[in-house]
């Protein structure tokens, strides 16, 4: 047990503390609205699935060189001032920061794998890609499908 905590690394500890005054500040100064505003306009006449989409890729491409908390914390904010039911949103941007797959950067299971199985960066970008793909499409589905009331199964698919 001692040497389990030995082993924590306290520093992520004191950047996910660091980034939740930066996640209440953007929310308090209104930073947290401006990016929502910028969000809705760039994503103006999207359908709600698109903007999750939207979310979860930004939350994947930011969780790469910050921590799935921080990301989450950092990000929340902005599905929170969309307007919309938050619930898919946050979900989706939750989902999209713990998808840290790209980059042998974007999480310290992929640091302590990368010299033993040796992997290169183009590995985990190569696998990284199509398995974040994938997770976002079937996270954002299943998130329109829980919470907005969309369709379980594509119109395609049915038919």
């Amino acid at each position: 047990m001692d040497q389990a905590y030995r082993e924590i690394d306290v520093r992520i500890y004191v950047m996910i503390a660091g980034v939740i005054p930066l996640g209440l500040g953007m929310e308090k100064t209104g930073t947290a609205a401006f990016l929502a505003e910028q969000l809705q306009q760039m994503t103006a006449g999207w359908s709600p699935l698109a903007v999750m989409l939207a979310l979860y890729w930004g939350a994947a491409l930011v969780t790469q060189i910050l921590s799935d908390a921080a990301t989450t914390v950092l990000l929340a904010p902005i599905s929170l001032a969309l307007g919309l039911p938050p619930q898919p949103f946050i979900v989706c941007t939750a989902l999209g920061a713990v998808t840290a797959f790209l980059t042998p950067i974007g999480h310290h299971g992929n640091l302590l794998i990368i010299n033993p199985g040796q992997y290169t960066f183009g590995d985990f970008f190569r696998v990284g890609i199509p398995l974040t793909i994938g997770i976002s499409l079937v996270s954002a589905w299943l998130a329109q499908w829980l919470w907005l009331g969309g369709p379980l199964l594509p119109a395609w698919f049915s038919g």
